[in-house]
């Protein structure tokens, strides 16, 4: 039942010339269903990009929990390999020329979903380090110790412009995990949109008139509904549309 996994909402304007004929499109991100990176239901896969890049990486689905929670790694009549061949290939058709860095950041969220935590109290550990965060940092640029630090402390103003560095608690660690998760992918997933948005760009004035498409539909109602879900529904029913900026 989850074949698309798109799950963002969109708008879209189309521009045509004066013959009618399409002159250019410009695509504006809405709603992106973050929540779906770190979870998704029985029976259900995350993002498809997630099992694609796995093609380029060592590791098997099952071995990364963002990806096995569900309990549905692979689907049927989907080959997951030749899936992410046409996606490289629509890269560079989009001449999207730092498509390795693009493919670290992927595989970063799924290393960095591996980080498990225990601890007494306020004082959360990661205790895989090495397998999780230690590859996940260097995927970002980033020093493990950097990375590690990020997700088990929490920084407060006080008075005076002193600031005090506060440990979290192991759910609270997990919670951060998963929100630098949903982060690094959703700032991805903003970062690509735009990058199609210049290959689709036509900087002449030969436009003469434009459709606009809103396409906020297809968020499943669940057992279990994320935020961004209960915003689709809401939306649907108040009939929001795309601000346009």
């Amino acid at each position: 039942r989850n074949d698309n996994s798109s799950r963002f909402g969109k708008g879209m304007t189309v521009a045509f010339d004066a013959t009618s004929r399409v002159a250019g499109c410009a695509i504006d991100t809405y709603l992106l269903e973050k929540s779906r990176v770190v979870g998704c239901g029985p029976g259900e896969r995350t993002y498809h990009a997630l099992y694609q890049v796995l093609s380029d990486i060592e590791g098997e689905a099952r071995e990364f929990p963002y990806l096995a929670r569900g309990g549905c790694v692979r689907i049927d009549g989907v080959d997951d390999a030749q899936e992410f061949a046409t996606q490289l290939r629509a890269l560079d058709a989009l001449g999207v020329t730092d498509r390795q860095d693009v493919l670290d950041i992927v595989a970063a969220v799924l290393h960095l979903g591996c980080a498990e935590f225990d601890g007494d109290g306020d004082d959360a550990r990661c205790v895989n380090a090495d397998t999780s965060i230690g590859r996940c940092a260097p995927l970002l640029g980033l020093d493990a110790k950097e990375v590690e630090t990020a997700v088990t402390t929490r920084t407060e103003r006080m008075g005076r412009g002193s600031i005090v560095t506060l440990r979290l608690t192991t759910k609270q660690a997990r919670s951060a995990r998963d929100a630098l998760a949903k982060a690094l992918y959703g700032g991805l997933f903003d970062y690509l949109v735009r990058r199609v948005n210049e290959s689709l760009h036509r900087g002449d004035s030969s436009t003469s008139s434009s459709i606009g498409v809103l396409d906020i539909f297809g968020f499943e109602r669940m057992q279990f509904n994320s935020l961004e879900q209960i915003c689709e529904c809401s939306n649907a029913r108040l009939g929001l549309t795309v601000p346009r900026p």
